[in-house]
Order: structure tokens, then sequence, then C-alpha cells
């Protein structure tokens, strides 16, 4: 899913293959017999790989002959540093951007101790020091652009070319990317989106071709939509309509281009409701376990946060103040931060789970009683029991998650 970026440190397996195959330094990868004693070298080595112009993870692999690649370990060295000390090291220079993430992780090869640092792809590039810094006769200049083509760092004394620069501003704002990764980024600039009412339309400020259609299906679409009432749960709440009133599609365009459709929007509660259509979740395989849910690291979700941002910038009344039935309906919706916690917390259940099994695991009621039924029942006899249980499902693992959050 191109929506993603994730970076991915080696495991020993990896740094094992590497070494052991010999492969020769490259753009991503550098051996060093040993830490660095001079910290302005380190810095300027982490520099130059968050100078890249590819977009992959590099490697400074610590305990490793460079020219014959033969394992000597780091145990007795001295300058040995963990991740905590290389972030320390970073966050106290006077970078133009935020500090690359970065990774320090140790690892048995060949009966040696092995260090691997890693440098996760950095996009805010060109990154550099706005001060001089110097450090027992080393020193970087303010400026000075350190980067790394093929096996080789910019000299001490040099910066990067106009040619390597020119690759890095592309890089930074996303124009050696697929339409699809640059739309990612744009949507992700919740600042620079305006909402055009009138054409029902989010517009990016600085290129026009880049904009999201919301349109409502005719009314011959709209006939061929099934009204279930279960499938719409999340919308049961005290003092909400629990209709959809229509359904809106989604278009990122670029020009005369159609680049994705996102899932329906629905406006709901006579029109004082706005959201996204949630994905219909599983524990276990039992239409009992059901629930429903979003992703925000999945297109849905972003375009939901572009679409607030976007109104907030441009209309006068603040979107939760205009839509503000969107907050109740989303109490019934788990949140998820990524598909991998999503995964992680439906794989705990089997195949037969049942309501009775959640109830013990959350140590809490989910099936409703006969008298709650009922009164859904009487306010709108397309829901039921089912709507009940999803939301309560909903409510019961979204505290679990907020709790699980707040110890992390």
């Amino acid at each position: 899913m191109y929506w993603k970026e994730e970076g991915n440190t080696l495991d020993m397996n990896d740094a094992t293959h590497i070494i052991n195959s010999k492969i020769e330094e490259n753009e991503w990868l550098d051996y060093k017999q040993e830490w660095h004693q001079n910290k302005i070298e380190l810095v300027r080595d982490i520099l130059s790989f968050a100078n890249t112009v590819h977009s992959r993870d590099c490697y400074l692999i610590f305990g490793v002959v460079d020219k014959t690649i033969e394992v000597i370990g780091t145990r007795e060295d001295s300058n040995k540093k963990n991740t905590q000390q290389v972030a320390d090291l970073l966050a106290h220079q006077q970078l133009s951007g935020d500090p690359p993430k970065i990774k320090v992780e140790t690892f048995e090869i060949n009966g040696k101790e092995v260090d691997v640092l890693t440098v996760f792809n950095y996009l805010n590039v060109p990154l550099f020091l706005y001060s001089k810094r110097s450090y027992q006769g080393k020193e970087i200049q303010p400026g000075q652009v350190f980067t790394r083509v093929s096996d080789t760092n910019t000299p001490t004394n040099e910066t990067a070319s106009d040619s390597v620069l020119e690759m890095l501003f592309k890089k930074r704002f996303r124009l050696d990317q697929t339409i699809y990764e640059r739309y990612r980024y744009v949507m992700e600039q919740l600042d620079d989106w305006t909402y055009v009412d009138e054409e029902s339309k989010l517009l990016y400020n600085f290129d026009p071709n880049f904009y999201i259609e919301i349109k409502p299906l005719d009314s011959e679409e709209e006939a061929s939509r099934i009204h279930d009432g279960d499938y719409y749960g999340w919308l049961v709440k005290s003092g909400l309509e629990w209709n959809i009133r229509n359904y809106n599609v989604v278009t990122a365009m670029y020009g005369q281009h159609k680049i994705l459709d996102f899932s329906y929007l629905f406006n709901f509660d006579r029109g004082r409701g706005l959201i996204i259509a949630p994905k219909l979740g599983h524990l276990g395989r039992n239409k009992d376990c059901t629930y429903h849910y979003l992703v925000k690291d999945s297109p849905d979700w972003k375009f939901m946060s572009l679409f607030i941002a976007a109104w907030n910038n441009s209309m006068s009344e603040e979107f939760n103040s205009s839509y503000y039935s969107t907050p109740p309906a989303l109490d019934n919706i788990v949140i998820y931060e990524s598909e991998n916690e999503r995964e992680e917390v439906e794989e705990r259940y089997g195949y037969d789970t049942t309501v009775e099994d959640l109830e013990d695991d959350f140590n809490s009621n989910i099936e409703p009683t006969d008298c709650e039924i009922a009164e859904i029942k009487q306010k709108n006899s397309e829901y039921g029991r089912l709507s009940l249980v999803q939301n309560n499902i909903a409510r019961v693992v979204s505290n679990r998650l907020h709790n699980n959050r707040l110890r992390n």
C-alpha cells in the first residue's frame, strides 16, 4: 500500500548475509572498523546517509574492515554508542530540520559483536547545520551539505554538487515519486488545502491540479443502495437520526485524471453528521463478534483528516460545530493507529469466539439487555441487537487500546 512508509532495521540474518556475502560498500552501506573517536565525524557520516538521493534506509556497520569485510568486532570498543546516545548527539546539533530517525542494534556475527547503525530514509533534504561545529580539529561549516555517491561521502572541505542538490530538492518535494506517492505527500500538508463549498471540492493551494471532488450519488444510484440498519450500527446513539441522508462519492483527481477513489462519505442525522464509511472488523468469524473501525494510516482516514482541516481553514464555523453529530458517531468506531495494530487485535481471537468469550476477555458487558434492544427498535425498527453488540465491542476495544497506549 503506497500510503504507508516504514523503515526496517537489519535483523541478524540480514546483517550476517551482507557480511558473509562480502557485499561491498555502496550508496546505502558503509563498514567501519571501529566507532568514531571524533563525534563530528560521526555526525558527518550520518548526514551523508540522510542526504542520499535514493529512498531507502542506510546502514553503518561497525566492527568490520571495509576492504576485506573481515569481522573484528566492537566488544572492546570504548567509543561504542547506543541509540539514545546517537540521538542525543544529533539533537544537540543545530540542524536545518528534524534529526533523522536512527537506531543502533548489536548482533553476534561469526563469534564477534557487530553494531549496526540504521539511518532511516529521510525526506526533508538537504539536511545541514546552521552553525559551525568543531571537535578535536574536525569541523563542519554552516550550510555544508554532505551526501553519499556510490561508496564515497562528500569530503570534509567540500559540499554536494549542484546536480545532487537538485535531486535532493526533488526528493524533498516528492518530484521523484509517482503520482500516488505525491498525492500522499500533499494530503499530509493539512494547512495547504482549501475547501471550496460551492463546488464541494478540496483544492491544494500550491498546485490546483491536485483536487478532491465530493459528489452525491444521483437518484438512480442512490435508490440502488441497500440501507441495512445493522451495517450502519455505528449510527446508533441517543439523540441522532439513524438514517444515512445521502452517499457522496469522493475522488482524488490530478487535472482530468482520476487517481484514487475513497470510500463513501456519509451525510447523516439530517446533514448534521459527516463521516467516511468505516470498515467492518471481525473478532473471530462469528457474525455476532463484528464491529466497525477506521485506520489512521489509510487513505480514507487521511481524507477525513484533510477534509476537517480544509474546512477549518476555509469556513467561518469549525467542522465540529457544523457537523456536531460526527464525534458521537465516532465513539462507536475503533480508530486504529495502523493496520498492524488492527491485525494484532483481531488475531487474538479464534474462529469460534463468542460474545461471551469477549465479555470474559474484556471484563465488560457486551450483550445488550432486552430493554435496550426494545428501546432502539422502538426508535427505528431497522436496528436491533447486533447494532448494540457492534458498538459495545468497538467501545471496549477502543478503551483497551487507549489504556495500552498510555502504558507505552
